[in-house]
């Protein structure tokens, strides 16, 4: 009952604003509706409703743009969530697995992963030679605020 309620005023409202933007005073005076705003409300109020929300959407992609760490922070590599396979218990990146299947999600470091990629150095070797990170850092050269 209220969704149809609701919907009838709607569609009331929608069609007086639209016979009061575009039908001649003549006709509105002979309905007996002699006192309205201003015909360039007509104009002002959806042009306005239209701005604000292309701003809205600018707005909103302005602070997602603030709230993100710079393209060189190492940050955009790692960051406090990050679980490393030591984290999780695990003896090795690969360690368990038969070559079928995932492997398990974890952090590889990027110096890691490019020892692997262009130093010739097999996972194993290329983590061998990775200093191990202190309980206080969070392996991106300084501790994060509030840890």
């Amino acid at each position: 009952h209220t969704h149809t309620h609701t919907h009838t005023h709607a569609c009331t409202h929608a069609a007086l604003y639209t016979a009061w933007a575009f039908l001649p005073e003549s006709y509105l005076h002979a309905a007996g509706i002699t006192y309205y705003p201003s015909r360039v409300w007509a104009i002002i109020i959806p042009t306005w409703i239209l701005v604000l929300v292309v701003f809205c959407f600018w707005l909103y992609e302005g602070l997602n743009q603030a709230d993100v760490a710079p393209f060189a922070s190492l940050h955009t590599v790692k960051d406090s969530r990050s679980k490393a396979f030591q984290d999780l218990g695990l003896p090795g990146v690969t360690a368990g697995h038969s070559g079928s299947g995932v492997l398990p999600l974890v952090h590889i470091e990027p110096t890691v992963v490019s020892r692997v990629l262009y130093g010739g150095m097999s996972v194993e070797e290329a983590l061998a030679s990775e200093p191990s990170p202190s309980a206080e850092n969070n392996g991106l050269g300084r501790t994060q605020r509030g840890q």
